[in-house]
């Protein structure tokens, strides 16, 4: 079964950058999504191709968080 993490950093220039990390280096067709919300936090989600939307229970990009340092979400199981 393969697993993997949505990571995100704050950049120097206050933008967001995120990704997608397998477990076992491999890749896999897939879409990350992220929106803002109200309260300043970045809520991230996970989409694999053809699946639906993985919202794994560690989603959220804190207002605070430091800057180029990376976060990571808690691993998401993918199946197959």
């Amino acid at each position: 079964m393969d697993s993997g993490r949505i990571v995100a950093q704050r950049l120097t220039d206050g933008r967001t950058e995120f990704g997608w990390q397998l477990a076992d280096g491999g890749e896999r067709g897939c879409r990350s999504s992220a929106r803002l919300l109200a309260d300043g936090r970045i809520e991230f989600a996970f989409t694999p191709a053809g699946g639906e939307r993985i919202l794994p229970q560690s989603r959220y990009f804190p207002v605070g968080a430091g800057v180029e340092r990376w976060l990571r979400s808690t691993e998401i199981e993918l199946g197959g």
